[in-house]
């Protein structure tokens, strides 16, 4: 799961250039190498911050996380058994 993007200023000396463009770049080329799907957080928040210190998400930054990775898994076909 790709997490949501830090905000500038950076808090707790976090690198945003890290978190916001290596990080996402390393889980993808790890899910495709173990074949996995990979639930993109940091997409679906287009530029919003919906964080409490540009890091956290706030109850509308919880809440757009809960329905992706609930799109995601619903949108996994069972297997029949």
């Amino acid at each position: 799961m790709i997490p949501p993007p830090l905000f500038s200023p950076y808090p707790y000396n976090m690198q945003g250039d890290v978190i916001n463009t290596i990080y996402p770049v390393l889980l993808r080329v790890l899910g495709s190498w173990q074949e996995v799907g990979l639930i993109d957080n940091q997409a679906i928040f287009a530029g919003q911050n919906l964080t409490l210190d540009n890091c956290h998400p706030n109850d509308a930054g919880h809440d757009l996380i809960a329905q992706n990775v609930a799109q995601a898994i619903l949108a996994v076909s069972m297997p029949s058994i």
